[in-house]
């Protein structure tokens, strides 16, 4: 139902003022009416207009006012949006006049789509009705127009390429090194591309059929882009020669790799990051099988980041020498036993430093290795591919690490990691419960601090949130390789035959989350007894009632009798149990 009301002289002025080209701006006699009188009152409606593109002439009746009263003399607007949208419009003769070229931009736009569809135009309007003696009553409406979109070019069937600030494309948009795009197979094409500066990189697509590698007139009745140039957005909606807007250039920011794809049902493009995978070549491992086997990859905590990190172990003797590797460096040396293309520091062989600048072997005097001397256990690498930086330092580990996250008020207490052997590698055991991270400081979030990384189950330093079902959990990270795994915890138990089941079968127990505890009530012999998760022998505690750890020595019960025994199931030099003889 339609709601109409009286408008004050000051909104009905700001009305007036609102209104693009009404026919009636006299509102300057306001009357009373009753909120509930629906316009029904005065038998105002609205009907919408369907459109199909392209049309003749550009404007077009959007929807239309009417009513049998006699005393409405016309109409005013105070909004209207399309599609949540403003947009331009007139009013003439009780029908609402807009561009037709810009409701097909408005439908385009909200349905990512220049396909030809039909698609709504959902409409909002606070609208104004004027009486004939120069009173005023105010309503709103909505209504869904229709619009069909205009056709589309067809599919080229020879494909298409790109010209652009590529390395694949040499410089200047040579038209004799085009990139080419793989058909997908479903309307879409792709191709992975490397921009060649840290600021816009030009670019356009093209038809095949078009091709030349000579003649620009010819290779641009093929050219594609967007609507307005230099547009930097990782995505679009593509206009193409002939269209009715002029072809512009888009560009994509920065240096790096990017998958550019093209989807030719829809007329749209997107543009991403692709992540791109760097290796530490040599280290502890030998320099050529590390190449083959690449089992020191860098992780990437976000992949519009170009910034990698790296935690590995020193070698056993002597100094620490590496390089630094893509897929691309690795498999020439893997293959063709070609070092040239590994990635080494300009400050010169063995000599990098903390911190300096990365070029590949090519662009060196030297091999431009890096070098840790002996005496390091662990190794840290961050590379910033942004501008070809790096810093280098060794890191000693702590004993524990400390987990925050929902399951304890980000840290309100923390839960514990240990890491007893100081090789990085952290076990410990809690309740999760969605978001959660690791940090290094047990009352701070002074860095650094642990979150995901670009694959999964890959940590990053200040990588984002990392996530779990609500549930029990053995924990690992491990920091030297900056990965992390999850081991859910769906039973503790007594075992042993100080109960009833002997060593082969355990009496369960419950976990309480008030206490943090798990908890049972047991009949319990003079006798031996631990605790174990999960049916089995890979999680289990033993030790004394203050001291437990992971495969420690049995517990002795010294009285028959019943027990309350609480489980706090927690890492070594954490974990603890109470026992209350009932």
């Amino acid at each position: 139902m339609k709601k109409i009301f009286q408008y004050s002289f000051a909104a009905l002025a700001g009305l007036v003022l609102a209104s693009c080209n009404g026919d009636y701006n006299d509102w300057s006699k306001p009357q009373s009416y009753d909120q509930q009188d629906p316009a029904a009152a005065y038998g105002v409606t609205t009907s919408p207009n369907s459109i199909t593109m392209p049309v003749d002439d550009d404007e077009v009746t959007l929807f239309s006012f009417s009513s049998p009263d006699e005393r409405v003399k016309g109409y005013n607007i105070r909004t209207l949006t399309v599609n949540g949208m403003k947009i331009d419009y007139t009013i003439k003769d009780g029908n609402v006049i807009a561009s037709a070229n810009a409701l097909e931009d408005n439908a385009q736009l909200i349905n990512e789509s220049r396909a030809q569809k039909t698609y709504d135009l959902v409409i909002d309007t606070e609208y104004g009705a004027v009486l004939d003696n120069g009173d005023a009553v105010a309503g709103t409406t909505n209504l869904t127009s229709k619009i069909t979109t205009s056709p589309t070019p067809d599919i080229d069937p020879e494909g298409y390429f790109m010209l652009g600030n590529f390395e694949e494309n040499g410089s200047g948009w040579d038209l004799k090194t085009p990139v080419k795009m793989t058909d997908n197979g479903d309307g879409t094409y792709s191709a992975i591309v490397n921009t060649t500066g840290d600021g816009d990189n030009w670019f356009k697509f093209y038809e095949q059929s078009h091709y030349s590698d000579s003649d620009w007139d010819e290779v641009n009745q093929g050219q594609m882009g967007c609507k307005e140039n230099g547009c930097s957005d990782r995505k679009g909606l593509i206009i193409w020669t002939g269209d009715k807007y002029e072809v512009q250039t888009p560009v994509i920011s920065g240096k790096g790799t990017f998958k550019v794809t093209i989807d030719m049902v829809n007329f749209n493009y997107k543009i991403v990051r692709q992540a791109v995978n760097y290796y530490i070549v040599g280290g502890p491992n030998d320099w050529k099988e590390s190449c083959e086997k690449k089992p020191l990859k860098f992780n990437q905590a976000d992949i519009e980041v170009p910034v990698y990190t790296i935690l590995f172990p020193a070698a056993e003797a002597g100094d620490t020498w590496f390089a630094i590797g893509d897929d691309q460096a690795c498999d020439a040396v893997a293959n063709d036993n070609n070092w040239s293309l590994l990635y080494g520091t300009t400050s010169g062989n063995g000599n990098q430093g903390e911190s300096g600048t990365l070029k590949r072997r090519t662009d060196l005097t030297d091999d431009g290795s890096f070098k840790i001397a002996e005496g390091a256990k662990f190794i840290q690498v961050t590379l910033d591919m942004s501008d070809n930086s790096y810093t280098v330092k060794e890191v000693n580990f702590s004993e524990y690490i400390y987990e925050a996250g929902n399951n304890n008020g980000w840290g309100d207490p923390v839960d514990y990691l240990f890491g007893g052997d100081f090789d990085g590698k952290y076990v410990g055991f809690m309740y999760l419960d969605g978001e959660f991270k690791f940090r290094s400081h047990e009352d701070s979030w002074d860095a650094p601090d642990w979150g995901a990384g670009a694959t999964e189950g890959s940590l990053a330093e200040q990588g984002s949130n990392l996530n779990a079902e609500a549930g029990y959990y053995q924990v690992n990270a491990d920091l030297a390789s900056m990965t992390y795994s999850l081991t859910p915890i769906t039973t503790i138990g007594i075992v042993g035959p100080a109960q009833e089941g002997g060593w082969d079968s355990d009496t369960d127990m419950t976990y309480n989350e008030e206490t943090g505890a798990w908890e049972v009530t047991i009949d319990l012999n003079a006798d031996e007894m631990k605790f174990r998760a999960n049916d089995g022998w890979d999680i289990n505690w033993g030790g004394t009632e203050d001291a437990l750890t992971q495969g420690g020595p049995n517990i002795k019960i010294a009285e028959a009798g019943s027990y309350f025994v609480q489980l706090f199931a927690y890492c070594d030099g954490k974990a603890y149990f109470i026992i209350t003889k009932q």
